[in-house]
């Protein structure tokens, strides 16, 4: 037999299939040779009559050579070394020094056929087997055994050296320069066998073993650093997916996102991070320009002009559509200064008189035609500027009405509605100078009933407020306060009650104070990741003293506040996007709609190639698997946290998400049914800042013609299972029989 050659893998060591080939080389067609009782047995039925003498072929189940989350190469490609994928005999029986003999080896010989095997991986233990002993391959915490159902068999070692190799057996886990084979016993590449045609010696020990030994015991010095580098793994809890609780549900449409208003009518908007944006915040202004569409109080530099978004482009339906049924809010601080012309002349050079933008015909309908192609629906908001008021200054609702009908008249629909974005900032929002919380009951009298009649199926949602919860503005900022405002409407003023959620202001807001923003080393620490929580939790408690019953729409919200930090649009915010998604639909959020779909820093997709970023993956995966029924998955043994759905699609099925927050430690789980698993890390472990993501080591992109790639998931057995550090799973889990789930 002679090795094949091969290069040596990422960490220095020849891959496992290559030092297989020595045994059986794939383009061996005739049946393996039979090896000395030193290392394995004749073929199983190698002395029944010829006309018995047939083997049925195993099959192997084979997974992608790359390591896995822990660093460690999967058993399955190198347990490719002892059966070829291509050899179409039976493998041999081994010897008891490395296998127990075949499951029915001792079978009268007419009932003496060998089944097929399918090989997957298990949690290490000892195991059983249709009456047959088997000691299984430890792959860290995972093994190699048959897959049948297994019941723990006390197993005696064989080994009269036990100690040595066992530790032998465990450092090759983390190198494997020589092969483990099933059987939990170590094969050096040197061991004894047939040597210059004859057999080794049947007892004791030959001169080639002593050496392989020795080469064993040298491996175990080298192998302590090697082990070093690898991952720790914290003690792990249990989940019970049958028989977790209902928690709650959530709206169909709860993942949804936004498409500012000013990226509909083009105009000045976020300036992309960069050298220009570091002098300017270096050098941060106040100034205002006079007449310009872009929030009061705000340096005008810190913005950029934008033409309208083309919504017909092909790739930008096709990824929405991939997350629909959804929400497509078109609104933000622009739309409460934007007129609507209700004409088919081309728009003015500049707006009207009390607005600061100009929304046509043409590109509202063509948010009509987007929604109607991607499964969304349409939730906005009004103008408000003074250019929509009366001579008292009374909010009128004339431009409002125009647009209902003209949305109507084009087949299409408005399914909620906030009066004006974010009341508690309106100078911010360009309300009337000296906006107050009379103001806003003075107006929203007059929305309410003409709402009721002009449009009585749309849902009036209020008072979308922001800032509150955490602080996030400073004091000398004038906050209308949402407690004034709901004591001022009264109960049963709104349909749902909204809010917008930030965590912080991101770094072109950094003059609003050093408390309002973060930094990418916080990140994933519980203080970050809990704000979310703090914020509904703030606001919940509103809701239950003004109107009680009433459901929770989160109508924007991201990463921070003036277009995102710089870590939006990488694999870092994606902890905190789904955690986001598993604690507010836990709470009890109806809807949660995302800022922006193709937008800023905060973007799901890039603005200027549609190219998906991280939290898009993360919103896909979210899409395939979290049904609308909430489940109760436990206390979360932080750094993990866990957050269990009924499995889409799939009756009596549960999907468990798990975010592992630790960076260093790897987190590990008990599982009582096998699952699918769909692991999201980043490219590099050393940089979780990368616009890149990977989908159980695989990076994720779109294909050819902008195909989204298959959604592929790896077999996982119930037991063990560990989350690498820095990691993001979905656990697919259809049979686990959940009554709340049928």
């Amino acid at each position: 037999m002679v090795l094949r050659a091969a290069e040596s893998d990422e960490d220095g060591v020849r891959p496992a299939q290559s030092r297989a080939a020595a045994l059986f080389p794939s383009n061996l067609h005739t049946e393996p040779p039979c090896v000395s009782k030193r290392v394995f047995r004749r073929p199983c039925n190698a002395r029944l009559p010829a006309p018995n003498r047939v083997c049925k072929r195993v099959r192997m189940v084979l997974r992608a050579a790359e390591s896995d989350e822990d660093g460690v190469r999967p058993a399955q490609s190198r347990a490719a070394a002892l059966f070829p994928s291509n050899l179409h005999t039976e493998p041999p029986c081994v010897s008891k020094r490395v296998f127990r003999r075949p499951c029915n080896a001792r079978l009268p010989a007419p009932n003496r056929v060998c089944k097929g095997v399918r090989m997957v991986l298990r949690p290490r233990n000892r195991m059983k087997t249709s009456g047959c002993l088997h000691r299984t391959a430890t792959v860290r915490e995972r093994t190699f055994l048959p897959a049948s159902r297994t019941e723990r068999t006390p197993l005696r070692s064989n080994l009269f050296y036990r100690p040595i190799f066992h530790q032998i057996f465990h450092f090759h886990l983390a190198h494997p320069a020589v092969s483990v084979i099933p059987g939990g016993r170590l094969v050096s590449s040197i061991i004894t066998g047939r040597r210059n045609g004859t057999e080794g010696k049947k007892h004791g020990m030959s001169k080639a073993a002593y050496v392989g030994l020795g080469v064993s015991a040298t491996l175990i010095m080298l192998g302590g650093a090697a082990c070093s580098k690898a991952p720790r793994v914290a003690p792990g809890a249990s989940v019970a997916s049958a028989t977790m609780p209902r928690a709650g549900t959530v709206d169909e449409r709860f993942q949804s996102y936004n498409i500012e208003m000013v990226e509909v009518t083009g105009g000045r908007f976020w300036k992309p991070y960069g050298k220009q944006v570091d002098a300017i915040l270096k050098a941060q202004s106040s100034a205002r320009q006079s007449g310009s569409n872009q929030p009061a109080g705000m340096s005008p530099d810190l913005y950029q002009y934008r033409p309208p978004i083309d919504l017909s482009k092909p790739r930008l339906r096709k990824l929405a559509a991939a997350l629909g049924p959804a929400y497509v809010r078109v609104s933000g601080t622009w739309a409460n200064t934007t007129y609507f012309q209700n004409s088919d002349r081309p728009p003015p050079k500049s707006p009207p008189t009390g607005f600061n933008g100009v929304l046509t015909r043409r590109q509202w309908k063509g948010v009509v035609d987007f929604a109607h192609a991607v499964n969304a629906e349409i939730v906005t908001s009004f103008a408000i500027s003074p250019g929509t008021r009366d001579a008292r200054g009374v909010w009128t609702p004339k431009q409002a009405r125009q647009l209902l009908a003209y949305t109507k008249s084009i087949g299409g629909g408005i399914a909620a509605a906030e009066y004006m974005n974010e009341p508690t900032f309106p100078a911010m929002g360009g309300a009337p100078k000296g906006y107050d919380a009379a103001a806003y009951v003075r107006d929203f009298a007059v929305f309410r009933p003409f709402i009721k009649r002009a449009a009585p199926d749309m849902l009036i949602l209020g008072p979308g407020s922001v800032g509150e919860g955490i602080s996030l503005a400073p004091k000398s900022m004038n906050l209308l306060k949402s407690e004034d405002l709901l004591k001022a409407t009264g109960p049963g003023a709104f349909d749902a009650f909204s809010y917008h959620s930030y965590g912080a202001v991101s770094k072109r807001c950094a003059a609003m104070g050093a408390a309002a923003t973060t930094s990418p080393d916080a990140a994933l620490s519980e203080a970050w990741l809990s704000r979310a929580g703090h914020i509904e939790a703030f606001y919940a408690g509103l809701r239950d003293q003004f109107d009680p019953g009433k459901p929770i729409w989160v109508t924007e919200t991201a990463d921070a506040a003036c277009g995102g930090d710089p870590w939006a649009s990488t694999f870092l915010d994606s902890f905190r996007y789904l955690d986001q998604l598993g604690s507010l639909a836990k709470r009890g959020v109806q809807v949660n709609i995302h800022n922006t779909l193709a937008s800023s820093d905060y973007g799901l997709l890039d603005e200027n190639t549609l190219a998906p970023r991280p939290n898009y993956w993360a919103a896909l995966l979210w899409r395939k698997f979290m049904g609308t029924t909430v489940l109760d998955a436990g206390a979360s043994p932080a750094p993990l946290h866990l957050y269990a759905h009924c499995l889409r699609g799939q009756p009596g099925g549960v999907a468990l998400l798990a975010i592992n927050t630790d960076r260093k430690t790897a987190q590990s789980l008990e599982i009582p049914t096998e699952a699918d698993r769909y692991t999201l890390t980043a490219p590099s472990a050393q940089s979780l800042e990368d616009t890149r993501v990977q989908l159980n080591g695989t990076d994720l992109k779109l294909g050819a013609g902008d195909v989204l790639p298959q959604l592929l998931g790896v077999a996982t057995p119930s037991g063990h299972v560990t989350f690498a550090p820095a990691s993001i799973t979905f656990l697919a889990i259809p049979e686990a029989n959940n009554p709340s789930c049928r």
